[in-house]
């Protein structure tokens, strides 16, 4: 699984730097769809589509990453991240296009976008019986941070508990030291300590 994962991300990065900005985001798209949480994959496919309007300040961010990850790995992305907020071009943009290439492969790809599972729990009123209908059959395709934190906050609301801290096990990886995740911690032990 991590090879696989390690040759996607090696392909998306080619076609990056062959100047396939589109194919470039369609491959990072695709990663995460499987892996919503991937720093590489995010900060790639906002690279990308930087760079079909801003192609030299894009391929500069692009190259300076690359040296960060092999300098310091863990700071890596943050400083990057940082570095693309301060250019001025619309990010609402690219996560809209990241959302609608998402979907388009959820659906593809046997699974739901959260803002369908969303739509269906309105629809049904419950989002234990929808999550239990479908958690065995459907992927849920999760993009950012607060669809992220709203389906464990639904995941503890409604006791699936050991679900929720596997997720929160690997989120604490990605969001060290974040204030929501600490208290979606702190809500799932006062659920066990009231079971």
């Amino acid at each position: 699984m991590e090879t696989n994962l390690y040759n996607k991300k090696v392909k998306a990065e080619d076609l990056f730097l062959q100047k396939r900005y589109k194919d470039s985001m369609l491959n990072y798209a695709n990663i995460l769809q499987e892996n919503p949480m991937d720093k590489d994959a995010r900060i790639g496919a906002i690279l990308s589509d930087m760079a079909i309007e801003k192609e030299e300040e894009a391929q500069a961010i692009f190259d300076y990453y690359l040296i960060l990850k092999k300098r310091s790995p863990k700071d890596a992305a943050e400083i990057v991240e940082e570095v693309i907020d301060s250019f001025d071009f619309n990010a609402d943009k690219i996560t809209n296009t990241l959302m609608d290439a998402l979907e388009t492969k959820a659906n593809e790809a046997n699974g739901i976008s959260y803002k369908d599972f969303k739509a269906l729990i309105k629809k049904e009123g419950d989002f234990k019986r929808v999550f239990e209908n479908i958690m065995f059959s459907t992927r849920i395709i999760i993009i950012g941070k607060d669809e992220f934190i709203d389906f464990l906050n639904n995941l503890i609301e409604y006791e699936f508990n050991e679900m929720a801290l596997n997720y929160l096990d690997g989120a604490v990886e990605i969001f060290a030291n974040d204030p929501q995740i600490r208290k979606l911690f702190d809500k799932l032990s006062e659920k066990n300590i009231e079971n």
